[in-house]
């Protein structure tokens, strides 16, 4: 989500993009999907039988389903950058521009400028950002229940303690949801 959200609110922030609004308003409302939803909709494109998939057969290209640890990542990262963009082009409209003038006007090369100005300012709001998508991430149990097929988390075992044909074990579902 880091990966996607932060360089794509630089770019939106500091350069001057076509549509940049309506960009803005696609991220809002991406924000605003469950995430059920979500791994529903990449199911249906990129599952065993998904249309991108049998697209992709059709023409010769082999391609695994979106199903196992590296899907859920995946859905993970396309769900939650919308919040590290919104907190990262907040943070970018709100920090100091003349810092990162002066190095320029210093002659610092804008990659160098980005390492050692722009991301030691962003840093408090990546790490708080970084921090909610992983609670978030974390406590999801429709995306992984979805797309997991086998692959574990804590929400998915709590559950399968909790319900279980032959009983179930209470104080282990209890301890892994504390």
């Amino acid at each position: 989500a880091v990966l996607i959200g932060a360089p794509l609110a630089y770019l939106a922030a500091r350069f001057q993009i076509r549509f940049k609004g309506l960009l803005n308003i696609l991220i809002i409302l991406s924000f605003m999907s469950p995430p059920f939803i979500g791994a529903y909709s990449w199911i249906i494109l990129l599952g065993s039988n998904g249309v991108i998939t049998r697209m992709l057969h059709s023409i010769g290209i082999p391609f695994e389903s979106i199903y196992g640890w590296k899907g859920i990542v995946f859905v993970f990262a396309l769900q939650f950058y919308p919040q590290i963009y919104l907190y990262v082009s907040g943070a970018l409209r709100t920090a100091d521009s003349s810092v990162e003038e002066a190095a320029d006007s210093l002659g610092m090369p804008a990659a160098r400028r980005i390492w050692t100005v722009t991301l030691p300012l962003l840093l408090p709001t990546l790490s708080a950002g970084t921090l909610l998508v992983f609670m978030e991430s974390f406590a999801d149990f429709g995306t992984p229940m979805l797309l997991g097929q086998g692959f574990k988390v804590l929400p998915i075992m709590a559950y399968e303690q909790f319900v279980n044909e032959m009983g179930g074990n209470l104080s282990m579902a209890s301890t892994i949801s504390a």
